[in-house]
């Protein structure tokens, strides 16, 4: 899995894995809340994940544990 984290406090996982073919990303905002969320399938077709929906809770779970790490500075 791959954490980025953004200039404005949220951040983004991506190539989530789980009980679904293929991998996810997700988007959170600063308060780790679930913005956007997309399956990629094994074909490599992007499709959105729906809201409210069992995947998109699953994704939120795991999002929430990386809500807490900061943003690494390298001054």
């Amino acid at each position: 899995m791959q954490f980025s984290r953004f200039t404005n406090g949220g951040y983004v996982l991506h190539k989530m894995r789980g009980y679904w073919s293929g991998s996810a990303s997700a988007w959170f905002d600063r308060n780790g809340a679930m913005i956007e969320a997309e399956q990629i399938t094994p074909a490599g077709v992007s499709r959105p994940i729906r809201r409210g929906g069992p995947m998109w809770a699953e994704l939120q779970r795991i999002g929430n544990r990386y809500k807490h790490i900061p943003t690494l500075s390298y001054a």
